[in-house]
């Protein structure tokens, strides 16, 4: 790991394809599928106590998709792909709550109306909102916090002069 952050420091070129990469929206979009489908699987283990029943890990496979498919949309909608990553900050915080908690409103009305087979339980439902929020908003912090770091270990960064008066 030394080489390779040695590599990356000597050749500011390469690291910053390496960025530049790391920056794209696809490589985003989907760090947000991986983490909105993991708290998804979480959010029913929690739920459970990690013991799920047999009959909600199927319903939880059917539901997987839509939950994790409607967040994306409504995240979209909501403006969170818009958003320049390194000033996501506490103003942004509002689209990513609005995002997420308009994808929650179909699942609470699904289960207020029992619409088999999209009913989960409410604990998971809300477990799911508290964390998908919690993930997306931390996968875009813990990025900044990376990049951050990268710049002012590289030296690319721009030093500003302080005058005192």
């Amino acid at each position: 790991m030394s080489d390779c952050t040695t590599t990356m420091t000597a050749n500011p070129t390469a690291s910053r394809l390496w960025w530049s990469f790391l920056l794209r929206r696809p490589l985003q979009f989907g760090l947000d599928v991986v983490v909105l489908s993991s708290v998804f699987a979480l959010a029913y283990g929690l739920r459970f106590d990690f013991r799920i029943p047999e009959f909600w890990v199927t319903k939880a496979f059917m539901q997987g998709p839509l939950v994790v498919g409607l967040q994306l949309v409504f995240l979209a909608i909501s403006g969170v792909y818009t958003y320049i990553w390194r000033y996501v900050g506490l103003r942004e915080l509002r689209g990513f709550a609005r995002g997420i908690a308009i994808a929650l409103v179909p699942f609470v009305v699904l289960r207020l109306i029992n619409a088999q087979p999209f009913v989960a339980p409410m604990g998971v439902v809300i477990i799911d909102g508290l964390l998908a929020f919690a993930g997306v908003v931390g996968l875009r912090v813990a990025r900044r916090l990376v990049y951050e770091n990268f710049e002012r270990t590289s030296g690319t960064a721009r030093r500003k002069k302080n005058v005192l008066m």
